[in-house]
């Protein structure tokens, strides 16, 4: 080793010399070429200039190599190709998923490469053969007609036994499921077609239960229409949320009302018969406040035939519950951490492949979590304990002394830290996101948060009161700094005359004090034809403050006035303008429309209800209606 050193120690100077040295010597150079040029600027001068750049530059990253294998950085910014923890990685997976024998009717085990792959083979093409049932498709009325006929009949037609083996067999073989999502022990099984529609029991993919369930959120959607419904809403002007659903996991949200209570259970029952999907009841539960009474509860268990579950929860993997947060509800979240460690072969890993696997994926577990509520302190320091002892490691059963802090760790490479993220500061990134969501877009969450705590203030001038949810007290401790980087224009003159940033220098209400009559009032308020009113501007505002009135005049508002004129058609044609819009979106939706002649003469109008849906929903059927 010492000879093999030596000789490449000799080979490197040879061939590229004292880099270090010859770094310097180049910057020397291209100065005094520089100040030549300056005096005699030639072409043959100008190319020797070019010449010398680009050596510089190659020995400049040939230095910066040398320096990043010295100090072993690259380790901590791109992990290492460590094949040997992968190839331990792959084992131990095919290890658990392989099959050695399988278990089939009167208790008959079979063993063998071949029997177990003829077994799956046989329960899969009887699972999919059989008699069709009859589907009810008075159901489909709750979806409304988008697609034109001749796409309706293109999607309609069967395509042929070739074509679904070509397309079966053209996926992916080395992926998770195999190309028929029936792979085994890692080897492409049979193919056999399917003679009958689905059934409960059968194996769904996730578009399919998508389809189904879009059916079920209509039928549900439907029932606002139902004038003795009385569904779950915050406060008479806030959004009616009826449900929350991602593929097969849904709540369903309603009021104690009896009659309405029934209501669900019919459409659940109807979804049910016609699309042969049960409701599995013994996983299914409905949860009541606190402070229900008894009969509330009695009543509500003999309408839908479900049992009562206490808080917490757990929907998307994410804990819903009544009253204080304990740490107790995130004790599945330390335990996915930990086993997705205890999982890994750390002893394989160097340092390198710690960190990176540390920045790149144990991190990244809890984010979907604290980005809808942050985790108690107790909750992330478990975590980070969790971290700290994967990256320093163990020695056989104890821990192995753990040479920085966390906090050194977290800084960045060039401070001396490896990059790593503190958990409370993505909590706090997180939330501070949480306001700019709620301030910025005008979603579902936002409208139920607006409804429920800003009927009659606004958001900014709110304060912390007693019985409020927690994730509303993080935005209200976090607003101060998060308003200090939202800027407002004043083109739509929707924004708070009084609350809102749209000087460039802070909202008014930090420099004076409050005005009540000012608390709702927007720009629009003070605006005629595009100015402002300055008479409206003097009566809000008392004498004594002509500078901030001065600041105001002085913003500009531009209007821009976009002529538009309606074109005729040509002879003999027709011309048809549609239109359609969702209240609150999604919400209810309605679609209007106007036919004329190449005259202007209007042959055929209509404005037409059609619902609950989105903007696009009601823009899209607006013109299929027209056209039909």
């Amino acid at each position: 080793m010492k000879r093999l050193t030596s000789t490449l120690s000799k080979w490197s100077k040879q061939e590229y010399g004292d880099i270090f040295t010859k770094v310097k010597e180049f910057e020397e150079t291209i100065r005094k070429s520089e100040k030549e040029i300056m005096t005699n600027n030639t072409d043959a001068l100008r190319q020797k200039l070019h010449q010398m750049n680009a050596t510089y530059i190659r020995y400049l990253k040939l230095e910066e190599i040398i320096l990043k294998q010295k100090t072993q950085l690259q380790w901590f910014q791109e992990g290492d190709a460590n094949t040997k923890y992968f190839h331990a990685l792959m084992r131990g997976r095919r290890r658990r998923l392989f099959l050695h024998k399988i278990c089939i009717e009167n208790e008959v085990w079979i063993q063998g490469k071949e029997q177990i792959a003829q077994a799956a083979c046989d329960y899969y093409q009887h699972q999919f053969t059989g008699q069709n049932d009859i589907i009810d498709e008075r159901i489909l009325q709750y979806i409304p007609t988008i697609i034109t006929p001749d796409q309706n009949e293109m999607l309609q037609a069967i395509p042929n036994i070739d074509e679904l083996r070509k397309v079966v067999f053209a996926m992916n073989p080395y992926s998770a499921a195999g190309p028929m999502a029936l792979g085994v022990n890692f080897i492409r099984q049979g193919f056999f077609p399917s003679t009958r529609g689905l059934k409960q029991g059968d194996p769904l993919s996730p578009a399919l239960f998508i389809l189904g369930a879009e059916v079920l959120i209509r039928m549900l959607n439907s029932l606002h229409q139902i004038p003795n419904y009385k569904g779950f809403f915050m406060g008479p002007k806030g959004p009616q949320i009826n449900h929350l659903r991602f593929a097969d996991d849904v709540i369903i949200f309603a009021s104690t009302d009896r009659h309405s209570l029934k209501l669900i259970m019919e459409t659940l029952g109807e979804y049910e018969h016609t699309s042969g999907q049960l409701i599995n009841k013994s996983k299914s539960h409905f949860m009541v406040p606190d402070n229900t009474s008894q009969d509330i509860i009695n009543n509500i268990q003999e309408c839908i035939n479900i049992s009562q579950k206490c808080s917490p929860t757990t929907y998307l993997g994410c804990p819903l519950y009544i009253g204080r947060q304990k740490i107790i509800y995130y004790s599945h979240l330390v335990e996915k951490v930990s086993k997705k460690v205890c999982g890994w072969q750390a002893r394989i890993l160097s340092f390198g492949g710690r960190i990176t696997l540390t920045k790149h994926a144990i991190q990244y577990i809890p984010i979907h979590i604290m980005a809808a509520i942050s985790p108690p302190n107790t909750t992330t320091k478990y975590i980070e304990a969790i971290i700290a002892d994967f990256f320093w490691g163990r020695d056989q059963d104890k821990k192995k002394y753990h040479w920085a802090s966390l906090d050194t760790m977290s800084l960045p490479c060039t401070e001396g830290g490896v990059g790593m993220r503190r958990l409370t500061d993505i909590c706090t990134t997180l939330q501070y996101k949480q306001w700019w969501t709620f301030r910025s877009k005008n979603s579902l969450w936002s409208q139920f948060l607006k409804s429920k705590y800003c009927q009659r203030a606004h958001p900014v001038a709110k304060e912390v009161d007693n019985g409020q949810s927690l994730i509303w007290k993080y935005m209200m401790r976090n607003k101060i700094k998060v308003e200090e980087h939202i800027g407002w224009t004043i083109n739509s003159e929707s924004c708070s005359f009084w609350w809102d940033d749209w000087l460039g220098v802070g909202a008014l209400a930090n420099y004076t004090t409050g005005i009540s009559s000012l608390n709702n009032a927007t720009i629009a308020h003070f605006l005629t034809n595009g100015k402002w009113n300055e008479r409206k501007l003097r009566q809000q505002w008392p004498s004594q403050w002509p500078e901030v009135v001065n600041l105001i005049e002085h913003v500009v508002h531009e209007v821009r006035v976009i002529s538009i004129r309606w074109k005729t058609p040509s002879i003999s044609n027709y011309k048809l303008n549609t239109d359609g819009s969702a209240l609150n979106n999604p919400g209810k939706i309605g679609e209007g429309g106007i036919l004329r002649d190449s005259n202007g003469i209007t042959v055929y109008a209509f404005a037409i209800p059609l619902g609950e849906g989105t903007n696009n929903q009601a823009e899209v059927q607006a013109a299929s209606y027209g056209l039909n």
